[in-house]
């Protein structure tokens, strides 16, 4: 019995030696990993791993496991890019998708020339992301003082406003919009309103990775128009300047959803009227 005992003593301590010994090799195995990013220039992408999806462009993935890997990017489910990666263990693998892939001569071929170079323009147009026409709608807090004491705390009132604009993409991240809102009050001694027509430069940065939208700030200049007068006369219109920050995201081929928080200064030039606003808005962009 005792001989017995001893066998399985042994066996035991052979057992828990070699479990201790795979767990090493597992916990080695575990530390080999790397990171993948993908990012592109033309548009929102979606991207698989291993036909796995692990969102849209820019992906940022890390603890992928070494080695590798079929990277797949497509655009409203045709594929534009695809490619084998290797991530090496510690190292940062980087795929850029510039261009779309060209099409086969044969597919450029049509009846009707004309009409199908203006469709790819447009399509393309869209999906390279170089421009977006885009409406928003909101509500503005407008604090308006005047250094006229006729004018003094009389124009202080909130309201709906609505806008549209164009914005022009420099680079995934950078872009240019020509904007022009309008929003329209009441008070008990006036209708009046401001329209801002401003340009403005938008930078943005990836919300996370993975995630696909943007979170970006704008710094704007422009003209506020006002239908409002001064006893002697004077127009009201004035200046100004806007700094706003928001979030955007992708719905595909080139067009997203918006929600912004803005905050605008103007005075006009003989210091008799200025205004300090507040937007929060939401809107959509159409690629074109």
């Amino acid at each position: 019995m005792a001989k017995f005992f001893k066998i399985i003593l042994v066996l035991s301590s052979a057992t828990i030696i070699a479990a201790s010994a795979m767990a090493e090799v597992a916990s080695v195995e575990a530390v080999k990993t790397g990171s993948l990013y993908v990012y592109s220039k033309i548009g929102f992408l979606s991207v698989y791993v291993d036909n796995d999806f692990v969102g849209e462009t820019p992906v940022e993935m890390d603890n992928v496991k070494a080695g590798t890997h079929l990277v797949t990017a497509t655009l409203n489910n045709q594929t534009v890019h695809e490619e084998v990666a290797t991530v090496r263990e510690g190292e940062v693998t980087t795929i850029l998708v510039e261009r779309e892939p060209e099409k086969p001569k044969e597919e450029t071929k049509s009846p009707i020339p004309s009409s199908s170079s203006s469709s790819d323009k447009n399509s393309s147009g869209g999906k390279n992301g170089m421009g977006a026409i885009y409406g928003k709608l909101g509500y503005m807090t407008s604090y308006n003082y005047s250094y006229n004491p006729d004018f003094y705390g009389v124009y202080y009132s909130s309201s709906l406003m609505y806008g549209l604009g164009f914005k022009l993409n420099l680079d995934k991240y950078v872009g240019i919009l020509l904007d022009l809102s309008r929003a329209d009050f009441g008070s008990p001694d006036a209708n009046w309103y401001i329209m801002p027509a401003t340009i403005n430069f938008q930078l943005g940065y990836p919300i996370s990775p993975g995630f696909g939208g943007l979170n970006y700030y704008s710094l704007g200049i422009g003209y506020y128009f006002t239908n409002l007068e001064s006893s002697d006369g004077n127009n009201l219109s004035c200046l100004g300047f806007n700094i706003a920050s928001g979030l955007e995201f992708p719905i595909g081929d080139g067009n997203s959803v918006f929600i912004e928080v803005s905050n605008s200064l103007a005075e006009n030039g003989k210091a008799e009227f200025d205004m300090e606003s507040t937007v929060i808005a939401f809107g959509y962009r159409g690629g074109i």
